[in-house]
C-alpha cells in the first residue's frame, strides 16, 4: 500500500466518524449511569434530548413492556403543578419510541438485563432528576408540603395508589415530591383516599430535635 494510499484511506475514516458523531447528536447523547431500577423499569442518567439533558436537571426513565403511562393523569398533574413544584411528572419528547441508538445503550441494556436484547422495553420518559428522601429526618416544613400536596391531589380526584414509598426531595428546594403515577386513578370513592391519607400518617412523622446540650435541671425546679 502506499503512502497516498494510506493518507486516503485515513481522510475516509476521520469523515465516516465525524458523519456518526452529528447523526447521534441529532437523537439523543449517549453514555452515563444507572441511578435507580424497579418493578416498572430504570432511571438513567445517560440520555439527554434537547431541553431535556442532565444539566437542566433531567433523567431518563425507561419502562419495561406491559407498563401503561396514564397520560390522563399526567396532563392533570402539568394542570395543577405546571411548575413541577409537588409532582415529578413525565416528559414524552420522544413519543414513546425508541430509536437503535437507545436500543443499543448499555445502561439500558443492563437495567432489563436483556443481554444485548431490547424486547423488554416499551418507552422512554423524562423527569426533573431527585434525590432519596429519608422520612426519619422529616421537618415541620416538609410534613406540611407533603400534607398539603395529598390534598391537592384529593381535591383533584387524583388517587395515588402506591404510597408511601414513592416520595423523594428536590435538591433545589428541599422539599418531597410525590413520584411514579402508573397506579394512579381518577377516583371519587373516600377510601382510595383514605388509604393514601392512612399511608401518609403511619410513616412520615416529624423527626423530633436531637439536644445539643445536657438540660439544666437544677434551673428548672
Amino acid at each position: 500500500m502506499t503512502k497516498k494510499t494510506i493518507k486516503r484511506t485515513i481522510r475516509i475514516k476521520r469523515k465516516r466518524n465525524k458523519t456518526r458523531v452529528k447523526r447521534r447528536t441529532r437523537r439523543c447523547r449517549k453514555g452515563g449511569t444507572i441511578l435507580g431500577m424497579g418493578k416498572d423499569g430504570c432511571i438513567i442518567d445517560s440520555l439527554s434530548c434537547g431541553q431535556f439533558s442532565r444539566k437542566n436537571g433531567y433523567v431518563a426513565k425507561i419502562f419495561k413492556k406491559g407498563i401503561t403511562i396514564n397520560k390522563a393523569i399526567n396532563d392533570k398533574l402539568a394542570q395543577i403543578d405546571p411548575d413541577d413544584k409537588r409532582f415529578n411528572r413525565y416528559f414524552f419528547p420522544l413519543d414513546n419510541k425508541f430509536d437503535q441508538d437507545m436500543k443499543n445503550n448499555p445502561d439500558i441494556l443492563a437495567c432489563f438485563n436483556t443481554n444485548g436484547e431490547s424486547d423488554d422495553m416499551t418507552a422512554v420518559v423524562f423527569e426533573k432528576y431527585l434525590i432519596q428522601f429519608n422520612p426519619k429526618t422529616m421537618t415541620k416544613s416538609q410534613y406540611r408540603y407533603l400534607r398539603e400536596s395529598l390534598e391537592i391531589l384529593k381535591t383533584n380526584g387524583i388517587s395515588h395508589g402506591d404510597l408511601p414509598d414513592n416520595v423523594m426531595l428536590d435538591p433545589n428546594d428541599n422539599m418531597p415530591r410525590i413520584i411514579d403515577w402508573e397506579n394512579a386513578t381518577f377516583s371519587v370513592n373516600e377510601s382510595d383516599f383514605i388509604i393514601d391519607w392512612n399511608a401518609f400518617l403511619f410513616h412520615y412523622k416529624v423527626s423530633k430535635p436531637k439536644l445539643t446540650t445536657q438540660p439544666d435541671y437544677d434551673n428548672n425546679l
